[in-house]
Parts: C-alpha cells; structure tokens; sequence
C-alpha cells in the first residue's frame, strides 16, 4: 500500500505489443474513468500503464509504491516462450504474498493462474469474442467483487485459451470460483482477501468494444440485444467500481 493519503497509484500492466498501442490506450483511459468516478474527489488517481514487451517491468520490491495492480488482456498466451513472462509471474507471486489488491482480466486471469500452478490451454470449443452469459457460484454471491452485480449477467469475451484447472490455493489463501460460464466454466475467481480475477472484460462497455474491434478486426463476434448490451455495460462498470471501492480503498 503506498504511504501517501491523498493519492492513489494502480499500477496496470498491459501485456500486449508495443504495435498495440490504439489498444492499450483504449483500455487504460477506460481504467481511469471507471477508477476516478469513484474516488471522486475525496483521491488523486494515477493509472501507471507499463507495456513489458517494450519496458522493463518493475521490480517486486517496487510494489510498495503502488495501492493496487491491475493486469489486462494480451494476445499472447501464457505459454508462449517469452522473455519477460517468468517476471510477470514472479511480480504477480510478490503482490499476492503482499496482499496487494490484484485484478487479472482476461490474458491476466490466465497468468495468475499459470503463476500459482493452475492450468492454462487453447480452448477446445474455440474462440470467444462476444458478449455471453455469465452466473454468479454461490460464493461468487457473496464476494464483495461482485457486490450489487446481477447473479446471472451478460459479459464481454474476447479470448482463444482457457483455464481449465484452477490452483488449489496459494500458501495458506484459499482459492475460490466465482463466475461460472456456458462453454468455458471457470469465469472468475478469488485468492484470499486481496486477489480477483475474471476471464471476462468487465473493462469492455458497447463503445469500448467497438473500438477494441476495429483496432484487431476479429474473423468473427457475437452481440447481445440491446438489453444485454446494457447489461454488460452496468455490471462491468459496477465490477470495476466494487475493485476500487471495496479492495483498494479500504486499504487506505
């Protein structure tokens, strides 16, 4: 937790290719609106974006400087041999003994897992980019993640890999589902007090995903009806806002 009062610091790691860099943008001004509407004025907030295939990523020791760490969506895989992969997980292993408000979206969920001995695979029912149902496990109804957050509720995917073993727990932090999906169950997840992580972008509101869209230029996607649409939009934000709220700023 950092040592100042008044300001905080989230520390986000955006594992894409520095060529990405319309879609790292997108994502972190999204991350710092979502992040500022609720801190309000009562906090400075700084959003710290760090790209590791073009920075060096920082240091475990360098995470007292930070009040949270966020690390989002990739198109590389956990498994792909890449230089600086072994010190995202050596930083990602550091802020949970630290218990440092972690979330991992999407490529983050998968490293955490990878991190902590889960098990991260190519999907076997292919490709999901879309927005798709998601429910609530009866722990998940009861995280404060996923406070004030529908039990069944429409979220957007975008990933080819899945985890399909989650660790069994992390020194004595016990590992919990919450989210469950149709053709990929294992949507979300916590580590203790400290740590979540989602498959899903709760990051991604209707413009967010559009844009995200003309940037990559999928084959191929799915979208909801404008219900769900809207769906997605209020709990994704409600996500977001609950990380900050109900995580980070009950640190200070």
């Amino acid at each position: 937790m950092s040592n100042r009062s008044e300001q905080l610091v989230i520390l986000h790691i955006s594992p894409q290719p520095a060529e990405m860099v319309e879609a790292i943008e997108i994502v972190s001004e999204k991350l710092i609106r979502e992040f500022r509407c609720v801190v309000q004025d009562h906090h400075k907030l700084a959003l710290e974006t760090v790209v590791p295939s073009g920075e060096s990523l920082p240091e475990p020791t360098d995470l007292d400087k930070f009040d949270g760490l966020v690390i989002s969506g990739s198109i590389y895989s956990v498994y792909d041999q890449i230089e600086w992969l072994q010190q995202l997980q050596n930083l990602t292993r550091s802020a949970i003994d630290r218990k440092l408000p972690t979330l991992g979206i999407c490529f983050g969920h998968q490293a955490i897992v990878d991190a902590l001995g889960g098990s991260v695979q190519k999907g076997d029912q292919g490709s999901k980019i879309g927005v798709f149902p998601m429910k609530k496990t009866e722990t998940g109804k009861n995280d404060p993640l996923l406070s004030r957050v529908d039990d069944e509720f429409s979220a957007t995917s975008w990933h080819g890999d899945v985890v399909t073993t989650m660790p069994e727990q992390f020194e004595d932090l016990k590992v919990e589902q919450l989210v469950e999906g149709d053709d990929y169950p294992i949507q979300a997840f916590s580590i203790g007090d400290a740590t979540r992580t989602t498959q899903f972008h709760p990051e991604f509101d209707p413009y967010t995903f559009s844009k995200i869209r003309q940037v990559s230029r999928p084959p191929s996607y799915k979208m909801g009806s404008k219900y769900a649409l809207a769906n997605m939009k209020r709990n994704g934000s409600q996500i977001l806002s609950n990380f900050i709220e109900k995580f980070v700023l009950i640190n200070k």
